[in-house]
């Protein structure tokens, strides 16, 4: 047996390359077979393939390539009786076994796996006596140790169940596989890219090592002076009595140059103009050994992707993604997530409109989205039927139910006999998923039943909802065919802590802000981290030590490399990362280079947004505008026109709550059936509000609950009503006209409305009064502008009658207040009824010209109410190609 321990730091490729093809050359066999390559990630196994291949020739048998946790699991299927228990199953099987919630037991399956990979030799006794042992020595509290000891009793629980049925967990092989070696012939071993190992790693690279013939360790270092604390070498080394080795090159520190991108999105456009730049200029056509790497994928694949496909650049996500993942199985499991919730409105509707269930009717799919905003907050198969009823459609709705009554009524079953349920309710929905059909759906859920095993001896059965998330692990482990560019590909999109070791021809390392890189550890909610440090675990120095090491090498093993990180995102701002305090910030962006969509556009004439809605005759000859129509036509033109003209209105989820127009509608019956005689003593008046209520939300729609809720809210009002309408009789009011419709012309301008009230005054006067549930306001100096016209437009067709007018107010229900105009600070201005009125005639006169000819502006009369305008994203005058300065 012979080890030689070789440090590899930047700049030694070549050197590699011969110590490898050396290795594997072996005189004039072409039998390598019992050869064996072994790398830390799959992806450096892909890289170094293409390599080996080179160096052995035209015609040979070639070696074996495999990660470390491929050849453990292989080793250990040729040589063990055992069955391998699915690692997506851990969780759900320690949740039913231990009782505890599936939130709970992943973290008690990772803990499992982490202390497995830390302590190989030791059992459940061993393992306890260190964790007390920690405790202890940190002073820890005693709920912390608590809650350790117990998730080693679950750890303990769930070992011994699967012992019971011949399975071992998934975590537990590298452990094993040390023993079964025997009959394994290496007469090569190379340890190609690894850097650090855990323990249980370790001691199976040791036993590999006394199996073989030659071995020789090929460990990347970030430069010769690393700092080697965390690197596996030192104890190879202590355990077989060598000497490591450090090649020598001519080391050259890169120089950093980041660009500070404005957003995630501007960051990923650069990225892909720079790449489709290089293969334009022939540059780097090599776009296989072309890498984007993030510290974080995940806010960066769906963007990323998305960029990349406009610029037409070939790529692949070297984390593959689930079925989970994928829009098929996403509704797959809405559907199931509806069973569980009772029929939850929002993922029975995801079900519901859902193109991959084939045998929904077009008609439910279809109405779907607006039934399911209409309908609000709904759950339950009754009110699914009532609201589809409504629609004509209760037949199809109950043929979908029907479908679903396999997963409904069974109930205390297994997860074989659910799986079944399952895939009979999939074909008579025509689950379709993809051009397989339903072959892959039963390969990924297949594995399912090999949980019954465990809970043979359990007398409680399963639960819809345990079989669901049985379900959801299994779609998380099983990898979607649809995975970027067919085949793998083009450029590689990958993760920092997936690329090490590799050494790129060309590297986009992106998304390096401040918190990202280095990042943090996640939080273990099980062990602290100084009793991680204790035992050996990861801690956070070790956590940030590896992130340097991976930067470093990285960035020095490139090729090329572009460094990038978003300066801010939303209206969050962020620092660049501490890796990159030694580079200069650099504009890195490359012109004149564009998207087909960008193309498309320089390359015709594309049309200008129109500033207005014309050419559209509002109102013939003899028809008469509604007042109403006054002041929202003037508060925004093209929102009025869109609004009151098309009769569009955005769709939205309908609240629980009381609709506005009902309840305005509700308040004004109340209020004219109050006032409409004299004012009677506050008892009296409380009985005739509350009959008067009673009949008025029995004809309503509202439901009891909101209803009951209405009736105690305007009863408690009744004392301040009572008051107020006792002041108005003192100020000399002797009778009410209520509800008055109203008709005549201003101007020539033939007008319609109705007025809410109109009190007749004791000297020959009348007051107008409009009632108000929400936040509303008046003044003479907004309607001097033109702003809030409608009761002093009533106020000019009374004034035509004849009417002398003295004032017209806002009766506020919401706080019961009263605001009059003209109030006495206006008329002190001279800003009298009459004054106010001719303005609102003038203002009357142009808005009904600028109808009559169809003009209909981007142009809002206040800019406070674009800010939640549902048009604010199409609007001409927000976007800048409208009427009025750019907002």
């Amino acid at each position: 047996m012979s080890l030689r321990i070789i440090h590899m730091p930047p700049g030694a490729g070549k050197a590699h390359r011969e110590l490898l093809s050396a290795a594997l050359i072996d005189g004039s066999t072409r039998d390598h077979s019992n050869k064996y390559i072994i790398f830390p990630t799959r992806h450096l196994l892909e890289d170094r393939r293409n390599l080996v291949h080179g160096s052995l020739g035209d015609c040979y048998i070639p070696p074996c390539m495999m990660t470390l946790n491929q050849l453990a699991t292989h080793v250990f299927k040729v040589n063990s009786k055992w069955r391998i228990f699915p690692r997506e199953f851990v969780a759900p099987a320690i949740s039913l076994l231990s009782g505890i919630s599936i939130g709970y037991a992943t973290l008690v399956a990772d803990f499992i796996s982490e202390i497995r990979l830390h302590f190989p030799d030791a059992d459940h006794a061993g393992i306890r006596k260190r964790l007390e042992e920690a405790f202890v020595k940190e002073n820890t509290p005693e709920e912390v140790a608590a809650r350790s000891f117990e998730c080693l009793g679950f750890m303990e629980q769930f070992e011994s169940s699967l012992a019971t049925e011949g399975f071992i967990d998934s975590s537990a092989i590298i452990t094993a596989v040390s023993t079964h070696l025997d009959n394994t012939r290496i007469s090569t071993l190379i340890l190609d890219g690894f850097y650090e190992l855990t323990p249980t790693e370790l001691n199976f690279v040791n036993a590999l090592v006394r199996q073989a013939e030659n071995t020789i360790a090929l460990v990347p270092v970030s430069h010769p002076g690393d700092d080697l604390k965390y690197c596996y070498s030192t104890e190879l080394a202590n355990e077989f009595n060598v000497i490591p080795e450090t090649l020598e090159t001519k080391e050259k520190s890169p120089t950093l140059e980041y660009f500070p991108a404005k957003g995630m999105e501007h960051e990923a456009e650069a990225i892909a103009r720079d790449i489709k730049a290089n293969w334009l200029n022939s540059r780097n056509r090599d776009l296989r050994n072309t890498w984007i790497v993030f510290p974080k994928l995940a806010p960066y694949r769906a963007l990323i992707g998305r960029v990349l496909n406009r610029y037409g650049i070939p790529h692949c996500f070297s984390k593959e993604k689930t079925l989970l993942e994928s829009a098929p199985y996403r509704d797959l499991m809405a559907m199931l997530d509806a069973l569980n919730s009772d029929f939850q409105r929002v993922p029975f509707a995801r079900m519901l409109q859902s193109p991959y269930f084939e045998n929904i009717p077009a008609e439910v799919r279809d109405a779907t989205p607006s039934v399911s905003l209409a309908a609000g907050l709904i759950r339950g198969k009754g009110a699914w039927r009532r609201v589809f009823k409504a629609r004509g459609l209760l037949k199809e709705c109950n043929i979908i139910l029907k479908a679903l009554e396999p997963l409904i009524t069974t109930k205390s079953t297994t997860f074989g006999s659910y799986l079944n349920n399952l895939l009979d309710v999939l074909a008579r929905l025509g689950f379709a998923p993809g051009e397989e059909g339903l072959s892959e759906t039963e390969e990924a859920l297949g594995r399912i039943a090999q949980l019954d095993p465990i809970f043979a001896g359990s007398k409680k059965g399963v639960s819809l909802e345990e079989f669901t998330e049985a379900v959801r692990c299994a779609l998380g482990a099983s990898s979607s065919t649809t995975n970027g560019t067919k085949g793998g590909a083009g450029v590689k999109i990958s993760e920092l802590f997936e690329v090490r070791g590799l050494e790129p021809k060309m590297l986009y390392l992106g998304g390096l802000k401040d918190g990202d890189i280095p990042a943090k550890q996640d939080m273990d909610l099980i062990l602290p981290d100084r009793i991680r440090r204790r035992l050996g675990l990861v801690d956070m120095n070790r956590f940030m030590h590896l992130q340097s090491h991976i930067f470093r090498r990285l960035t020095a093993t490139s090729g090329k490399f572009f460094l990038s990180y978003p300066t801010m995102e939303g209206d969050k701002l962020f620092l660049p990362s501490i890796f990159l305090s030694e580079g200069n910030a650099s504009d890195l962006s490359v012109k004149g280079v564009y998207c087909t969509e960008e193309l498309q556009t320089y390359r015709a004439s594309a049309p200008v947004p129109p500033k207005e809605v014309s050419s559209i005759a509002f109102a013939k000859e003899g028809t008469s505008i509604r007042v109403t129509d006054i002041d929202s036509y003037r508060s925004c033109p093209r929102r009025h026109f869109i609004e009151k003209v098309l009769g569009l209105t955005p769709p939205e989820v309908q609240q629980y709550e009381i609709d506005a127009k009902e309840l305005g509608i509700i308040a004004h019956r109340v209020m004219e059936g109050l006032i409409s005689g004299p004012l009677p003593p506050l008892d009296t008046f409380t009985e005739r509000a509350e009959s008067i209520l009673n009949n008025a939300l029995a004809n309503s729609e509202l439901d009891k609950y909101l209803a009951d809720i209405m009736k105690e809210s305007f009863l408690a009002l009744l004392p301040e009503i009572h008051e107020l309408e006792s002041k108005l009789e003192e100020e000399g009011i002797k009778s009410h006209e209520l509800e008055v419709d109203v008709r005549g012309s201003i101007n020539g301008i033939n007008l319609r409305g109705k007025i809410d009230r109109i009190d007749n005054n004791n000297d020959n006067t009348v007051s107008l009064m409009d009632y108000k549930t929400g936040a509303s306001d008046i003044s003479a100096v907004s309607a001097l502008r033109g702003e809030n016209l409608q009761l002093f437009i009533y106020a000019a067709m009374l004034a035509a009658r004849g009417k002398s007018l003295k004032r017209v107010g806002i009766y506020k229900l919401k706080d019961i207040s009263l605001k009059w105009v003209p109030n006495p600070r206006d008329l002190k201005n001279g800003n009298d009824i009459n004054t106010i009125i001719d303005a609102a005639s003038e203002f009357l006169k142009e808005t009904a010209s600028q109808m009559a000819h169809g003009s209909y502006p981007a142009q809002p009369l206040k800019e406070d109410r674009c800010m939640n305008c549902h048009e604010r994203s199409f609007c001409p005058y927000i976007q800048g190609t409208g009427e009025g300065p750019n907002v």
